[in-house]
């Protein structure tokens, strides 16, 4: 998180890496019982929000596009993509020079 904070430097790849991480907290939360999730998404909820605070909404999710279907690789419907996905950091000398690719998105829509 401290990275996004301070401005990432590292490639889009590393990027999509770590936010395959939030899809794997989330796959867990919901594969535990109701009362463990009752405890530890509000310990997530302040990671979320700086998450958000960091970061930029963009049309296109940077990950989460493709899962493994039964015999093959499927696409996701952009309604199943987490939010977290469709995000790229305020400041970043990688993402700067490709700025131009994004489709911003008004925090409010």
């Amino acid at each position: 998180m401290l990275e996004v904070e301070m401005g990432w430097e590292d490639w889009g790849y590393e990027f999509t890496n770590d936010l395959s991480t939030r899809d794997i907290l989330e796959c867990l939360l919901k594969s535990v019982p109701s009362s463990i999730r009752e405890k530890v998404t509000p310990l997530v909820a302040p990671w979320d929000a700086r998450w958000r605070a960091a970061t930029l909404r963009v049309a296109e999710p940077q990950w989460g596009r493709f899962r493994r279907g039964d015999a093959r690789i499927e696409r996701v419907p952009e309604s199943e993509i987490a939010w977290w996905n469709f995000r790229v950091p305020k400041v970043s000398w990688s993402f700067e020079e490709d700025r131009h690719l994004y489709t911003f998105v008004d925090e409010d829509e």
